[in-house]
């Protein structure tokens, strides 16, 4: 497969995921909009509103972002760069990830002693 039919399907699929959470969004919004209002409630309430309107919500942002030439040439550039980029090994990952444990466990000793020690010394001043 050639980069260039690999890079259109990974920007296709993009938009798909884009929709899926538009369409998403959408019915959050709505329920949210249906609990504040009456009018909005009476017209979300209906079978065909609540299932249909972000299934065409989503369906609507894949069509416009896949025939929007800019946003095709905008997730193609996007996809190129990403496929520039080079990803630490597993070792190398493991070695970061134990660095940050090891620091975070020495901060948190730190933060630790300073909370103890403060602590017993405000107390120490209201009891005077």
């Amino acid at each position: 497969m050639s980069d260039k039919k690999l890079q259109s399907k990974v920007v296709t699929m993009a938009f798909v995921a884009i929709a899926f959470v538009t369409a998403t969004v959408f019915k959050v919004l709505m329920t949210s909009a249906a609990a504040a209002s009456g009018t909005i409630a009476r017209f979300y309430a209906q079978d065909w509103v609540q299932h249909t309107l972000p299934v065409a919500i989503g369906v609507l942002t894949f069509v416009a972002l896949q025939f929007w030439p800019k946003a095709k040439t905008v997730g193609e550039e996007a996809v190129t760069e990403l496929m520039k980029v080079v990803w630490p090994t597993k070792q190398d990952t493991v070695a970061m990830t134990t660095v940050v444990c090891v620091m975070l466990l020495i901060s948190s000793l730190i933060i630790g002693f300073f909370d103890f020690i403060s602590t017993h010394l405000v107390k120490t001043i209201l009891t005077l």
